[in-house]
C-alpha cells in the first residue's frame, strides 16, 4: 500500500509537470507568434466583403413576370457574363430564354454597333406583349420579337426628367425644386409652372430636414444625396400634389467644418446644419399642403404641425384620391399614430396606440413600415406589438377598432409581402415560430385578414429572402428609388413563388413553389466553390445563455486557417449592439456581405465571436425591452456572458486577451466595455460612437430615456443643462476606468455621430492623463470604415496589441473608401 502510494503520488506529480509545461507551451505558442507578413495580410483582404461577394453567383433570383401569366424570365450569371432563361411555371421547365447569339447579332445590327452575347444589355427588360420586349441601350430604344429575334431601333426620347422630379403616375408631368418652392413641368412641352411662392430658406418645400440625420448638409456637400425630393406625393389621378415643408428656422445652428474642397481653397468652409438635440426644448414643425396643379389652389392641412413629425413621409391613398392616410412613425416615441387626411385639408385620428417604453411599427429600422391600407373595404393592417409580439391587426379604418388579429403566438412578424384585397389574404414574413429552428430564420406565410387559415410556404430548415412587397411611399425611403423596387417573388395570380433559402453556413437554393408550399423546380444552387478556394472560413453557430442564464442567444465563432485546438488564440468580439438593428446574420450572402472584417480578423490570427444580446429587435417586445433604461449595458454584460462560456466550452479560447471593436452605436459599445468591464476587454478600436449620448439627436429619445437604477428608481437630478442624469450612459466621465490599449477614429464631416461628440471624448481622455491612439478621417462621413486606411490601422492595432506580433509596414489595402 505504501508503495502504491508512493507510486500514485510519484504518477500525479509527474502528470502535475506535464500539464504545466503543456500550458506554458499551449500560452508560449499563443504569444510567441511570429510577425506577420503581406501574405498574411493579402489574404485578410481577400475577405472583406467587396472582394468576397463577387465569388458568389446567382445567389438569388429576381423573376421577369410575363404580361397576363405566371411564366418569368431571370437572368441568371455564367462564368463568361450572364443568359437568360425562361421558366414555365404550369410545366416546371426551365431553358434558355432565346438564342442568346442571334439576339446579340439583331441588336447589333438594329444600333450599329458590336454587342457581346454574353453581355446582352437587357438591365431594364420590359415586356411590350407577351412575345415582346423592349430595352434601351445607348441613345436607343430597342424593340425585340422574340419568336423572330427580329428587333428595331429608335432614337430614345430626350431625358424629360431625373432623380430631382417626381413624375405623376399618367407620365405627363413632374413636380420640382427651385428657390426653395415647388415647381411643376409638363413633360411633353417642357413648360414650367410656378406651384408655391412662400418657400424661404430653413422652411423649404421639399427639403430634406436638417434634423433627420441621415440628410444633414455633410451627405449633400459629399454628392451622398440622390433620393427625389422629400415630401412631394402625386395622388393616384395625377392632379393633387401633397407637399411637406419643415419649419427649422427657430433650432440652434450647429457648426461643421469642411477642410478638404479639392478646389484649391485654402480657407475652411463653414457647414451649419439646424438640429435639435437631446433636451432641446424646440423641435421641428412640418407643415402639410396639398396643391392643386391644375388650378394652382393650395389647401394647408391644420393641425398636421402638432400631429406629424419630420419622419412622416409615407402617404397611403384612397384610389379615389379624395383622402390619404399617413403613419405617424413611432420608432422614436412611445407612441404611434394613423390619421386620415382628406384632400379639403380636414385632418382625423383613425387610432393612436401608446407603451411605456418605445413602440415600433416595423421590426427593423430599415425595413417599410408593416402597414397597409386596404381601400376596398375601408379597413388597414395595422403591426403592433401590444401582447409583447410583433403582430398584425386588422383595423376599421372608419372607427379606428380593431375588427380582428390577423397573427397570433410567442412569434414575430417581419414583412407584409403582398396583400390580396380580392381574397382578403395576406402574405407576410415572420419569425421563431418554427420549432427546431434558428429564431431568426424568416418564412413566408399567408392568414386571411380575419386570422384563420395560417399557412405555413416555406418548410425547409433555413432563412428565406422575401423582402417586402413594391409600393409607391418606398420610393420616398432613403436608399430607394423608383428604379429599383423590390423583387415582387410572388407570381401575379398567387399560384406560384420563387423562393431563396440559406443558412449562415450552407449556401442559397432558389426553387419555384407552389402557393401550398410545394417544391416543382429547382432554378439555381450556388457555388461555393471560387469563395472556398480563396481561403474563407465557414463559420460556426452556437447559442449560449445571456446573462441572466436563461435567455438563448445566437451567434456565430470564426476560428483562424490553420486552427489547432492545442493552441490559445486571442479573441475578438464584433460588436454593434444598437436598438435597431441585428448584426449576426442568419443566411448566407448575408453573412458574406457582413462577416468580411470578421473573417479577414480570423485569417490574421484571431477567433472571432459576436452574437446579439438582449435589447435588439426581432424577438419579443421583453427581449427588445431589455435595453429600455439599461443604456449603460448596451448588451456588454450578455456578451462578456456569451465568450466566457465560449471560453469554458473550447479550450482554444484564450479569455485573458479578448479585444473588442465597432462603429457608431458599436463604436459606443466597444469603448463601453472597454471602460465597463477593463480586465475583461484588453484592446478596443471605437469608431465614430455617441459617447455622449445626451447629444446624439432628439429623434433617439424614444430609445434612450435617461437611465434608472435597477429597482426602477431615477436617477438623482443633476446640476448644469441636463434634465435628468445621463451620467452613466456618457462615456466621457468614465475614462478612468481605462486600462488596457485603446484606438478611436472619426470623421470630420460625420453627420451621425457628429464631431463634437469625439472631441469631447478625446479632451476627456487628454485630461485624464490616459493614452491612447487616434485615426482622423478628414472629409468623410460617418460610412468610413470600409475605407482601407482605416481597416488596416484596426488590423495593425489588434496585431500588435492582442496578438502580440509586428503587422507588415504600410500595407495598402485596394481603396474601398466611402465617397469624399
Amino acid at each position: 500500500m505504501h508503495n502504491s502510494r508512493i507510486s500514485i503520488a510519484s504518477i500525479t506529480a509527474v502528470v502535475g509537470l506535464l500539464c504545466l509545461t503543456l500550458k506554458s507551451s499551449l500560452v508560449y505558442s499563443a504569444t510567441a507568434r511570429p510577425d506577420l507578413g503581406e501574405e498574411d495580410y493579402r489574404r485578410a483582404e481577400a475577405m472583406l466583403a467587396h472582394n468576397a461577394l463577387p465569388k458568389i453567383r446567382n445567389a438569388r433570383v429576381v423573376p421577369i413576370w410575363l404580361p397576363n401569366g405566371d411564366n418569368f424570365w431571370y437572368r441568371r450569371q455564367t462564368q463568361t457574363g450572364w443568359e437568360f432563361m425562361a421558366v414555365d411555371a404550369g410545366k416546371a421547365t426551365r431553358t434558355p430564354a432565346f438564342d442568346h447569339a442571334r439576339l446579340a447579332t439583331a441588336i447589333s445590327q438594329a444600333i450599329g454597333r458590336p454587342v457581346d452575347a454574353a453581355h446582352l444589355p437587357l438591365d431594364r427588360l420590359k415586356f411590350s406583349a407577351a412575345t415582346n420586349i423592349e430595352f434601351s441601350v445607348a441613345k436607343f430604344t430597342v424593340s425585340c420579337e422574340i419568336a423572330s429575334l427580329n428587333c428595331r431601333a429608335t432614337a430614345a426620347a430626350a431625358a424629360e426628367s431625373d432623380d430631382t422630379m417626381v413624375v405623376s403616375p399618367d407620365g405627363r408631368k413632374a413636380a420640382f425644386l427651385r428657390d426653395n418652392n415647388v415647381w411643376l413641368r409638363t413633360l411633353a412641352s417642357g413648360s414650367e409652372r410656378q406651384l408655391t411662392q412662400d418657400g424661404v430658406a430653413l422652411f423649404a418645400y421639399g427639403r430634406y430636414p436638417d434634423s433627420d440625420y441621415l440628410f444633414a448638409p455633410a451627405h449633400r456637400a459629399l454628392g451622398l444625396l440622390r433620393a427625389p425630393p422629400y415630401g412631394l406625393d402625386w395622388s393616384p389621378d395625377s392632379r393633387l400634389l401633397v407637399t411637406t415643408r419643415v419649419d427649422e428656422r427657430m433650432l440652434p445652428e450647429y457648426g461643421y467644418l469642411q477642410y478638404l474642397h479639392g478646389d484649391g481653397n485654402r480657407r475652411p468652409a463653414a457647414m451649419p446644419i439646424h438640429v435639435s438635440l437631446s433636451g432641446d426644448k424646440n423641435r421641428a414643425i412640418v407643415e402639410i399642403s396639398i396643391i392643386d396643379t391644375d388650378s394652382g389652389s393650395i389647401t394647408r392641412v391644420p393641425g398636421a404641425d402638432k400631429q406629424l413629425t419630420t419622419q412622416t413621409t409615407l402617404h397611403w391613398w384612397d384610389p379615389s384620391g379624395k383622402r390619404f392616410l399617413a403613419l405617424e412613425q413611432g420608432n422614436f416615441s412611445k407612441q404611434a399614430a394613423l390619421v386620415e387626411i382628406s384632400t379639403n385639408g380636414k385632418l382625423r385620428n383613425v387610432l393612436k396606440e401608446s407603451t411605456d417604453t418605445f413602440l415600433l411599427n416595423r421590426p427593423l429600422l430599415e425595413d417599410e413600415p408593416a402597414f397597409r391600407f386596404l381601400p376596398r373595404s375601408n379597413e388597414a393592417v395595422w403591426y403592433s406589438e401590444r401582447d409583447g409580439w410583433g403582430h398584425l391587426y386588422l383595423i376599421d379604418v372608419a372607427t379606428g377598432a380593431t375588427k380582428a388579429k390577423i397573427t397570433d403566438g410567442e412569434w414575430a412578424v417581419q414583412n407584409i409581402v403582398r396583400v390580396d384585397e380580392a381574397a382578403r389574404r395576406i402574405y407576410f414574413t415572420a419569425v421563431g415560430r418554427e420549432p427546431g429552428q434558428d429564431v431568426y430564420f424568416r418564412h413566408l406565410y399567408s392568414a386571411t385578414f380575419e386570422g384563420r387559415d395560417l399557412r405555413l410556404l416555406t418548410a425547409e430548415n433555413g432563412d428565406h429572402q422575401f423582402p417586402g412587397a413594391p409600393d409607391p411611399v418606398r420610393a420616398r425611403i432613403p436608399g430607394r428609388t423608383p428604379a429599383e423596387p423590390p423583387p415582387e417573388l410572388i407570381s401575379p395570380s398567387a399560384k406560384y413563388v420563387v423562393d431563396t433559402y440559406s443558412t449562415l453556413t450552407s449556401a442559397p437554393v432558389t426553387v419555384l413553389k407552389r402557393i401550398d408550399g410545394k417544391t416543382i423546380l429547382e432554378l439555381e444552387k450556388v457555388d461555393t466553390s471560387a469563395l472556398l478556394a480563396s481561403g474563407w472560413l465557414m463559420p460556426e453557430t452556437f447559442v449560449a445563455k445571456a446573462a441572466d442564464g436563461k435567455t438563448d442567444l445566437y451567434g456565430y465563432i470564426i476560428k483562424p486557417p490553420h486552427f489547432d485546438h492545442r493552441h490559445r488564440y486571442p479573441v475578438i468580439d464584433a460588436i454593434y449592439g444598437g436598438p435597431q438593428a441585428v448584426t449576426v446574420s442568419h443566411d448566407f450572402v448575408g453573412g458574406v456581405g457582413s462577416l468580411g472584417d470578421a473573417e479577414a480578423l480570423a485569417q490574421l490570427g484571431f477567433v472571432v465571436i459576436n452574437a446579439d444580446a438582449r435589447g435588439t429587435p426581432l424577438r419579443s417586445k421583453a427581449f427588445h425591452d431589455y435595453i429600455y433604461n439599461n443604456m449603460q449595458e448596451f448588451g456588454l454584460e450578455d456578451h462578456v456572458a456569451v465568450i466566457k462560456q465560449m471560453g469554458a466550452r473550447n479550450a482554444y479560447i484564450d479569455l485573458d486577451r479578448v479585444g473588442i471593436f465597432g462603429h457608431s452605436f458599436g463604436g459606443y459599445t466597444s469603448l463601453k466595455g472597454i471602460l465597463g468591464y477593463p480586465d475583461f476587454f484588453k484592446v478596443s478600436v471605437s469608431s465614430s460612437g455617441p459617447y455622449d449620448l445626451f447629444s446624439l439627436g432628439y429623434i433617439w429619445d424614444g430609445f434612450f430615456e435617461p437611465p434608472r437604477f435597477k429597482d426602477g428608481s431615477p436617477y438623482p437630478a443633476s446640476p448644469g443643462d441636463r434634465p435628468t442624469n445621463w451620467g452613466a450612459i456618457d462615456l466621457t466621465k468614465q475614462v478612468d476606468r481605462l486600462k488596457g490599449h485603446l484606438m478611436l477614429a472619426y470623421a470630420d464631416l460625420d453627420e451621425n455621430a457628429r464631431p463634437e461628440l469625439q472631441v469631447k471624448l478625446i479632451d476627456a481622455l487628454i485630461a485624464a492623463n490616459k493614452n491612447f491612439d487616434l485615426v482622423y478621417m478628414p472629409g468623410r462621413n460617418h460610412y468610413y470604415p470600409n475605407d482601407g486606411y482605416f481597416v488596416r490601422r484596426r488590423w495593425d492595432f489588434f496585431v500588435r496589441h492582442l496578438l502580440g506580433a509586428e503587422p507588415p509596414k504600410d500595407f495598402k489595402i485596394d481603396d474601398n473608401r466611402a465617397p469624399k
